[in-house]
C-alpha cells in the first residue's frame, strides 16, 4: 500500500508566525521528554509502563486498562504490546489516538503510532473502522474536530508520556492530514459520501493507509526553518 507523501519542510514554511512558534514549542518538549528519560536510563516505553513494575506486559491488552481520556477536550489514547512472532521485531506496539466531539459522540480514531521497542516512533498509521470500533468521520471534520484542540490532562500512566503525545500530535499535523485524506481515498469516501466499495466492512483490510517516520528528520526540519526566520 502506497503511503501518501508529506512535504514537511514546505508545510513548515508556509506556517505563520505564532503556529511555527507553537510547533517549535512541541519540538522541544519532545527533546526535553527523550533527554530527561535517557538521564533516568529508561525509554518512553519504560516510563509508560513503569508502576508495572516487573509484572509482565500482556500482548493486545490495552494500556491503561481503561484507556486515557481527557475529560474535557474528550482526547484518548491507549497503548498496545504485540506479539513479537506476529510482526516486525523491531515493532514493539502502537499508541492508538482518539478525538471525541462529546462523551455521547464515541470516539474516531485520527492515527496509530508504531514504537520500536526503544521507545522511537517508527511509523504512522489509519486503521479501518471495525479494528478500533470507532466512529468514523470524514478527513475535513476530524481535521476541524483536532484544530479546536488536542489534550490529555492527566498524570497518570504517565504525565510525561500524555505530553508527548499532545507535542506529536502539533508536530505531524500534516501527516495526520495525509494519513486520513488517503483513509478517505482508500475508504471511497468522497463529498456525497461513501461509494459502493464496501472497504469499511472487509475483515481482511486493517490498515488503509501509513506512513514512515523518521522523528529525527522532522526536529531537523523544525530546527533549519527556525533558522531560517532568525535570517
Amino acid at each position: 500500500m502506497a503511503g501518501p507523501n508529506v512535504d514537511y519542510p514546505r508545510w513548515l514554511a508556509e506556517l505563520e508566525v505564532d503556529s511555527f512558534d507553537e510547533v517549535a514549542k512541541a519540538a522541544e518538549t519532545v527533546i526535553l521528554i527523550h533527554e530527561a528519560l535517557a538521564n533516568e536510563g529508561i525509554s518512553l516505553l519504560g516510563e509508560l509502563f513503569r508502576e508495572r513494575g516487573e509484572a509482565p506486559i500482556e500482548v493486545w491488552a490495552h494500556y491503561p486498562a481503561d484507556d486515557c481520556r481527557d475529560p474535557k477536550s474528550g482526547a484518548m489514547f491507549y497503548y498496545h504490546a504485540h506479539d513479537a512472532t506476529a510482526w516486525n521485531r523491531d515493532e514493539h506496539g502502537h499508541f492508538h489516538l482518539f478525538a471525541s466531539r462529546g462523551e455521547t459522540d464515541g470516539f474516531s480514531h485520527v492515527m496509530a503510532i508504531s514504537m520500536s521497542p526503544y521507545g522511537i516512533p517508527k511509523a504512522l498509521f489509519a486503521t479501518n473502522g471495525w479494528v478500533t470500533d470507532e466512529v468514523m468521520l470524514p478527513a475535513n471534520e476530524l481535521l476541524e474536530l483536532l484544530g479546536e484542540g488536542w489534550e490529555i490532562a492527566r498524570a497518570r500512566p504517565s504525565w510525561l508520556v500524555a505530553q508527548w503525545l499532545m507535542a506529536m500530535m502539533t508536530l505531524l499535523r500534516p501527516h495526520v492530514a495525509a494519513l486520513l485524506q488517503r483513509r478517505d481515498q482508500m475508504l471511497g469516501w468522497t463529498s456525497e459520501g461513501y461509494t459502493s466499495r464496501n472497504v469499511m466492512e472487509d475483515r481482511a483490510m486493517h490498515i488503509l493507509s501509513e506512513l514512515p517516520l523518521d522523528l529525527m528528520d522532522v526536529l531537523e526540519a523544525i530546527q533549519i526553518e527556525a533558522r531560517t526566520r532568525l535570517n
